[in-house]
């Protein structure tokens, strides 16, 4: 558009700055034209630098928030250390303590049932279980207390 009107602008200033016109049944002078497109492309001028300037406040307020978030989590965790999270101190700062998740007894039995069923489905022992298992070298084999070979030795 700023291009558009400075082309008219141009061409208004060389054919009509001493005539006028008649645009849409109204008789314009030369100046009439170049003021409304000079108008126009102030307002643009003018709203280019404000966006400039809001893109140029914008980035350095990221900045700055991004500052703040990482000196936010360094404070919370030194407060925490200093005094502990359920002192005063931690909460005038403004910090919640932590919270732990508090799961029901239904849900740890269900857990539970679920780490059973995934370890018969993946046929997985426990470490005391393991403990049990020792191979054994037999006629150049070696045998797991299983009864699988694994390696065969010649």
């Amino acid at each position: 558009m700023q291009a558009r009107d400075h082309k008219v602008l141009a061409a208004v200033g060389k054919y009509f700055a001493k005539r006028t016109v008649i645009v849409k049944g109204v008789t314009h002078a030369g100046k009439t034209l170049v003021a409304i497109f000079q108008r126009a492309l102030d307002t643009a001028d003018a709203l280019d630098a404000a966006r400039a300037s809001a893109h140029s406040a914008l980035k350095e307020q990221r900045n700055a928030e991004a500052e703040a978030n990482a000196m936010y989590d360094a404070l919370k965790a030194t407060i925490a250390v200093a005094t502990g999270q359920d002192s005063a101190e931690y909460k005038e700062f403004g910090f919640a303590p932590r919270r732990t998740a508090k799961r029901s007894a239904q849900a740890k039995a269900q857990a539970v049932i679920k780490q059973r069923e995934t370890r018969a489905d993946r046929h997985t022992m426990g470490p005391e279980q393991k403990a049990h298992i020792h191979g054994e070298v037999t006629n150049g084999a070696i045998v797991a207390s299983n009864g699988a070979s694994s390696l065969m030795l010649k």
